[in-house]
């Protein structure tokens, strides 16, 4: 399979001349074979998303073939909570494939957030589900490689989307952001979290508090230790070096308690 994709995408390389009735074909395998061969798959993925990041006509397309491969892996999971074996070599893909378009396809991302309606819902469709998948991985991980991928792709997300505020962006994280916030706090007193992960944490949940203050305090205060001494400290001064601070502060006496 892997050799296939290898062979696919040089082809498509060579005759990028005529590129549009190609891409799609591509993109309609893809559709087939990502949920049984994700590491081929997701490969040959990136490497379409990096082939064209900047034709603008195939931005269209791209959005469309990708929000649809993140909706069927949130449907899988939310319609067999139990059986969904999450999260699998599909949702580690998925989640590297995630960091690939956030880095990789950010302007057309900003671009499509700017088309017709048919485009913004599958563009809002992928962010809302990326970012499912990415706090579902969070909170329920025990791969500490995986979870350290997942919170540094979301930390990402969240500085670029801060350098650029979108309407249609900030919709679909408005969506998610209880189940990010929450997810994302409760990692802190998770033992297997590395220290070095805190300042992603930090990043994320002062995203939040500076865009939601009263929902963010909110919800995070209703979790466990989500009205401790060292949170109130953090909500006390909104710097994102107070941010930083309180929750190493917090991680730390964690891992003492063990």
């Amino acid at each position: 399979m892997i050799q296939l994709v290898n062979y696919n995408y040089f082809g498509l390389v060579k005759l990028y001349t005529n590129v549009s009735p190609l891409l799609e074909n591509y993109l309609n395998f893809l559709d087939a074979i990502i949920t049984s061969n994700p590491v081929p798959a997701c490969e040959l993925a990136k490497r379409l998303f990096l082939t064209f990041h900047k034709e603008s006509d195939e931005t269209p397309i791209l959005i469309k073939h990708l929000a649809g491969w993140f909706f069927n892996r949130f449907s899988s999971i939310s319609n067999n909570p139990q059986n969904s074996n999450f999260p699998n070599l599909l949702d580690e893909k998925l989640v590297e494939l995630t960091n690939h378009i956030f880095k990789k396809f950010w302007d057309p991302i900003i671009f499509a957030a700017g088309l017709s309606e048919e485009i913004v819902y599958f563009l809002s469709q992928f962010i809302q589900t990326a970012c499912f998948i990415l706090a579902g991985v969070i909170e329920i991980s025990r791969d500490v490689s995986l979870t350290q991928d997942s919170l540094r792709t979301t930390s990402f997300f969240f500085k670029k989307f801060s350098q650029n505020d979108n309407r249609v962006l900030m919709q679909s994280i408005e969506i998610i952001a209880e189940k990010m916030i929450s997810a994302v706090f409760m990692s802190i007193q998770n033992e297997s979290m590395l220290s070095t992960n805190v300042n992603y944490i930090a990043d994320i949940l002062f995203f939040f508090a500076s865009k939601y203050p009263s929902q963010t305090r909110t919800i995070i205060q209703q979790l466990p230790n989500g009205n401790s001494q060292i949170v109130q400290l953090m909500f006390s001064s909104p710097s994102l070096k107070n941010y930083r601070l309180r929750l190493l502060q917090m991680h730390q006496e964690i891992l003492h308690r063990i």
